[in-house]
């Protein structure tokens, strides 16, 4: 909301002073310096700020408009919640000798292992190494520091920067499969979001209360909950619930396609069940999956209005489509009315005129192959109609 600026009230101070003295003359006023001037001048500048320390103030009290401080002070005030601080990543890690172990020896939990470009992580329990074993697996570690940048790929932890006491020499270690879970402090709108599922989460058992519970984790960014179904339709008392991390916006960026994640994400899987027990009915298993990725390509047919800045209007609608389909939670499928239909966001792109057939392909909805996969997409695979027949880049003048 725009609010009175010192210009304002300086005019509306000025018509004051001249209804209310007959004496007093407009260019007196008006006049840099005239004592009618400064008194005008400071009433304005004085009713600016106390406008904007009301606004403020006002805005504070409600969770939709409160920002800052007031935000997280009105979230725990009223739900009892906090922002989620950045989490540290999880990873399963494989160790191998290159010949069979004379010994059994122990890895230490703490013992810290590197990737080639720096990033460091270290065991969470303490694992043995068997007599007669040349390879374990399933070794779980978490990074050092916390934030969605410490994530690594399958292969990228092969340093140890520890000693393992009793160790063999040769003794290797890598990450056959990426980490997760990784994820930078929780965003205003995102804490605003959660504050406003928990009522709804206070009866346990519920989806909202699983899908709540999940939320809670660090690093779970979305979560869709399901009940599993027998071959009658009945309820199998066994449930399941689908979580996003940031680390799925990652892969996205980088153009890697369609990474299997429910068994590398494993740990960090395990991380959310152990916060879920308190949110799960009683006698009812809650299984939980890290989401997969398939990535859409779009092709779109834009018009523009006459005088419109058709790059910028163009930039700003690939930006829409990419937003729309990455906040799709798991399972979710996308579709192209809620882009150019009635109340189609691109409508909202200021210059474009919308008609309804701006998504070329997909020609319809795309539908994700199992509620345990995620659609997203990226600037760069979005491409544009090159037919002049089908109106592409065309300029029109609306009435």
């Amino acid at each position: 909301m725009d609010l009175p600026r010192a210009e304002q009230y300086f005019r509306i101070a000025a018509a004051e002073m001249l209804d209310a003295n007959d004496e007093v003359a407009l260019s007196s006023v008006l006049e840099d310096g005239h004592d009618a001037n400064l008194m005008a001048h400071a009433g304005a500048a004085m009713a600016e700020e106390v406008t904007a320390q009301l606004a403020s103030v006002t805005a504070g009290t409600a969770l939709e408009s409160a920002r800052g401080q007031a935000l997280i002070a009105r979230g725990w005030e009223r739900y009892r919640i906090l922002p989620k601080p950045a989490a540290p990543p999880f990873v399963y890690l494989s160790w191998g000798l290159p010949t069979i172990a004379a010994t059994a020896f122990t890895i230490p939990a703490g013992t810290v292992v590197r990737s080639s470009d720096g990033k460091q992580y270290e065991t969470v329990v303490e694992t043995p190494f068997p007599a007669g074993a040349q390879v374990i697996h399933n070794v779980q570690a978490r990074s050092q520091l916390a934030g969605k940048s410490q994530n690594v790929l399958a292969g990228k932890l092969t340093s140890l920067v520890s000693v393992v006491a009793g160790a063999p020499a040769g003794l290797l270690v890598a990450n056959p499969l990426a980490s997760a879970g990784g994820a930078d402090a929780e965003t205003a709108d995102d804490y605003r979001a959660r504050c406003r599922r928990e009522p709804a989460a206070r009866v346990r058992g519920t989806r909202d209360a699983i899908e709540y519970g999940a939320l809670l984790v660090p690093g779970v960014v979305r979560a869709t909950a399901f009940e599993g179904i027998d071959a009658n339709g009945r309820a199998n008392r066994v449930a399941g619930v689908v979580v996003a991390d940031e680390y799925t916006d990652a892969l996205v960026r980088q153009g890697i396609s369609v990474p299997s994640y429910s068994t590398q994400a494993a740990a960090f899987a395990r991380v959310v069940e152990a916060r879920l027990e308190e949110y799960r009915g009683w006698g009812i298993h809650v299984g939980v999956f890290v989401a997969q990725v398939a990535l859409v390509s779009f092709l779109l047919r834009l018009r523009f209005r006459a005088g419109a800045d058709t790059e910028r209007a163009r930039i700003e609608a690939s930006a829409t489509v990419v937003r729309y389909v990455n906040e799709l939670a798991p399972g979710q499928s996308m579709d192209p009315d809620a882009l150019q239909g009635r109340n189609g966001r691109l409508r909202a792109v200021s210059g474009l005129d919308v008609r309804g057939d701006e998504i070329d392909n997909p020609v319809g909805p795309v539908v994700p192959s199992s509620p345990y996969m995620v659609l997203r997409t990226t600037l760069a695979m979005i491409q544009y109609t090159s037919q002049p027949s089908l109106g592409s880049f065309s300029i029109i003048t609306t009435p």
